[in-house]
């Protein structure tokens, strides 16, 4: 079973970390981030998240945003947690054009039964929190949000080859998310194609 990270909330995955991948820029929105992960911080301490997921947490508010490192550390822990358990969890990442990463998360249990839970509830205790909030930090939106606008003349180009006309003044992101439309079988095999073109899978 696959299961693909967040993309159509941030977008691959995905999603603070700098454009080159050391986890150092573009800044982050302080005000809006530390607000932020004071509310996840509280939340992951009243559902069950593990004293290693908070410590990451409590690393990611010092540097004030959520690197890849992060968030790989904490699918580390995510993976040790089921495979304990008796189930595989692997993650296939992909590193967008621009250099942000996204990964789809891959479960394996061998047919087991409680399989699904059992990656639900390591996921929850080692991982959801840091996971969720590298995906949707400002950084991590904004960055989105820039890369699509930088890439709508491919989208816009592909999406009219098929035989769609978009808004004129369609933004990048209204252009991805107008490939997602789910009433519209051929605009969502199009929309696969065409976000393709500009290195994203999974939106």
């Amino acid at each position: 079973m696959a299961v693909s990270l967040g993309v159509a909330a941030l977008l691959l995955v995905a999603c603070g970390q700098s454009n080159d991948g050391s986890g150092t820029e573009p800044a982050q929105d302080g005000g809006l981030f530390d607000e932020r992960i004071g509310a996840e911080i509280e939340d992951a301490t009243a559902n069950g998240a593990s004293a290693d997921q908070l410590a990451l947490l409590e690393r990611a508010r010092g540097e004030g945003e959520v690197t890849i490192e992060t968030a790989r550390q904490a699918r580390r822990a995510y993976a040790e947690c089921a495979t304990a358990a008796g189930v595989e969890v692997t993650f296939d990442e992909t590193t967008r054009p621009d250099g942000w990463v996204s990964w789809v998360t891959i479960v394996d249990g061998s047919g087991a039964a409680n399989t699904e839970q059992i990656a639900r509830d390591c996921e929850r205790r080692e991982a959801l929190w840091v996971i969720v909030l590298y995906s949707t930090q400002p950084a991590t939106e904004q960055a989105t949000a820039d890369y699509l606008d930088q890439q709508a003349p491919v989208l816009r180009s592909c999406l009219e080859e098929a035989g769609f006309q978009p808004e004129p003044d369609a933004t990048g992101m209204e252009l991805a998310i107008l490939t997602t439309r789910a009433d519209d079988p051929v605009m969502r095999e199009t929309g696969v194609m065409c976000l393709q073109q500009i290195g994203i899978d999974g939106f």
